[in-house]
């Protein structure tokens, strides 16, 4: 086999001057200079697919949210918890919160767990049209909705607000009856920090219009056989989380609570 010699500083020279005379070629004859491309300035749709017993589980991504880190560790000095964000690297002003829904297939239902936060709420998200049907689905196909709680990133993508109608033509809701009460009630708002006054009016606009599609469940009810729903009150007065169960198997979506 024939010995590579080593790269000389006289190579790298002859290289150097070959790269000028290149790209002064380019200059002189731009017919053979590289075409500049536009950029395409989209990713992949997002979701993860995988197995559970006898269902079959799809994480389908509605974008993200920018929030304040003042929105995190409430308990925490606010000092404290900036001070903890930068010694592990992470920005101590804004926090970057991924949007991500359960769909599972039963077999012989279609259950989605939340809806997204829509357009309405922050450009980033609303995504979850879009990758649903990159997931092989649409939305007409869904035929139960679990609401696990009534903040805008697992309500506010109900309603589509350019048609005016549910983005779910054919599903069936369920949410805490607890929780319905809260944010369907008059005066929610006054009862949030001014800050989250919002919360309250477009929790209204996205499930009054489903009220009479909603039913209102208690914890331990059954929405379809193997998924049920799971007392986790503190994030919000009525949050649900939800136990997904087949063939032994069991997986505990928390909706936010942890």
């Amino acid at each position: 086999m024939r010995k590579l010699s080593p790269f000389s500083r006289r190579d790298m020279l002859k290289a150097g001057g070959a790269a000028a005379l290149m790209a002064a070629g380019a200059q002189i004859w731009p017919e053979y200079a590289v075409a500049k491309a536009d950029k395409a300035l989209k990713q992949a749709p997002g979701f993860f697919r995988f197995g559970h017993g006898d269902f079959e589980i799809t994480v389908i991504s509605d974008g993200n949210l920018s929030l304040p880190t003042s929105f995190m560790a409430g308990n925490v000095p606010e000092a404290k918890l900036k001070a903890f964000l930068t010694s592990n690297y992470l920005d101590a002003q804004t926090h970057l919160s991924h949007v991500n829904l359960t769909l599972i297939n039963t077999g012989k239902h279609l259950v989605l767990i939340d809806t997204g936060a829509g357009q309405n709420f922050q450009s980033s998200a609303g995504k979850l049209v879009d990758n649903l049907a990159a997931a092989g689905y649409t939305p007409d196909q869904v035929d139960k909705i679990f609401l696990t709680h009534g903040h805008p990133d697992h309500v506010w993508g109900i309603i589509d607000d350019f048609e005016e109608a549910p983005r779910f033509p054919n599903a069936e809701y369920f949410m805490n009856e607890t929780e319905w009460a809260f944010w369907t009630a008059d005066d929610t708002a006054s009862k949030l920090p001014e800050a989250f006054a919002s919360f309250a009016s477009g929790a209204k606009r996205n499930l009054l219009p489903v009220g009479g599609r909603t039913k209102r469940i208690k914890p331990g009810d059954e929405i379809v056989p193997g998924i049920s729903a799971v007392q986790s009150y503190g994030h919000t007065p009525g949050h649900l989380s939800v136990m997904v169960t087949s063939n032994d198997n069991q997986l505990l979506v928390t909706g936010d609570v942890a």
